[in-house]
């Protein structure tokens, strides 16, 4: 005798369990294949998910990058280490953000930007976003020159979860031919992908050019930080819905140091502020939510050991685990809590240290490419997507 779950019950069984099983199950009938390539289900299962901690780190020896999850408490298990099937043009990819379990990948020398779904071995080639070609205008045998690039970046990359889409904004800023005589203005140019939409989308905004420190992305928004008068900070906000830019004020006693450095990253799902107002001397700020939205609390102190070299803070778990690399003391004030450390002394040299909150997913598991089996290198994009179409 044949026995049937009912439709629901087998939607809430299916919510629960891990991505790598839904790939295979899959298979089992076009009912159930129907239903995990829903993106409803993937939000729902998305849901059941915890974080762990997403570790890179680049090998020096051997000129390789490293993807490890870990698990989020103070033993830090390694639970995989997934396969990286790019090599940049320069030494390591540049990690614009990660939510959703997605990773969004940002090669500047070779002008590619990737969606990276470790958990399911797809990725999505993002593709490239170009100025304005000049129109070439002949007179006296003279031609309008190109714009010359200043800067090019990545502002960010995150979830808008009022249309369901995945967002990466990028500026580039640039000197532009303004006549015949081929004088030059300086200017910007911002544009967002959607992939939903699978296109980029102009956005008129005079960005300021002193963007630095990493992107973070919190609530449906992304944000970064600049430098403004009086040695002073300002954080650019931008929201992933409205796509509308705004500027948010840091704590008065957070300036400009020489020496040191003010970084954005990511407390507890909450916006961060790392201040290092004396040598490898910390304040974390947290920027709070709700009626408190945009005004700073001073959580913590660290005091990292001087004498130490190469020991420094590489970011917060979900959980609020403090990572550290390297050798030496470490002295949080005041005892809280909220500041456990969690340290890692590399085994062989290594850099480009960097740390995301990640949960599987089966985002593109419907747009995104196969990614080959055994570990690949790419010199380029071109080589990668022939590589793509043979899969």
């Amino acid at each position: 005798m044949e026995f049937h779950l009912p439709k629901e019950l087998t939607h809430q069984i299916l919510i629960r369990l891990p991505v790598k099983s839904l790939l295979r199950f899959r298979c089992v009938c076009k009912l159930w294949c129907s239903i995990i390539s829903k993106s409803d289900f993937m939000l729902s299962n998305l849901q059941h998910k915890q974080y762990n901690v997403l570790f890179r780190q680049y090998l020096l020896d051997f000129k390789e990058e490293i993807y490890s999850l870990h698990a989020d408490d103070e033993r830090r298990q390694e639970i995989e280490t997934f396969n990286f099937p790019f090599k940049s043009i320069s030494e390591y990819f540049s990690i614009v953000g990660c939510v959703n379990g997605l990773v969004c990948l940002w090669d500047k020398d070779s002008n590619t930007l990737i969606y990276w779904n470790p958990a399911i071995r797809k990725c999505y080639m993002i593709p490239k976003f170009e100025l304005e070609q000049p129109i070439r205008k002949k007179k006296r045998l003279r031609f309008i020159r190109p714009a010359s690039i200043v800067r090019d970046m990545c502002f960010g990359f995150g979830y808008d979860a009022l249309f369901n889409d995945y967002k990466v904004v990028r500026i580039i800023f640039y000197n532009k031919v303004i006549d015949e005589s081929n004088d030059f203005v300086f200017k910007s140019s911002v544009a967002v992908f959607s992939l939903r939409r699978k296109s980029w989308r102009r956005i008129d905004y005079s960005a300021p050019l002193a963007l630095y420190s990493r992107s973070c992305n919190v609530g449906g928004f992304v944000y970064r930080l600049t430098q403004i008068e009086n040695h002073g900070f300002e954080i650019v906000s931008f929201n992933l819905s409205s796509e509308v830019f705004s500027k948010i004020g840091c704590p008065d006693d957070v300036k400009s140091v020489l020496r040191c450095k003010t970084e954005l990253t990511i407390f507890r799902d909450s916006l961060a502020l790392m201040h290092e107002w004396d040598c490898k001397r910390y304040h974390i700020w947290v920027m709070g939510e709700g009626v408190e939205a945009k005004s700073w609390m001073k959580l913590f102190s660290v005091d990292l050991d001087g004498r130490a070299m190469g020991l420094r803070i590489v970011g917060f778990s979900m959980k609020g685990l403090m990572l550290v690399v390297g050798e030496g003391d470490v002295l949080v004030t005041p005892v809280v809590e909220d500041a456990q450390v969690v340290k890692y002394v590399p085994p062989v040299p290594q850099t480009a240290w960097h740390v995301e909150s990640y949960k599987e997913s089966l985002v593109l598991l419907k747009g995104g490419d196969n990614l080959p089996l055994p570990p690949a290198n790419f010199d380029n994009a071109e080589q990668l997507e022939n590589e793509l179409a043979e899969h």
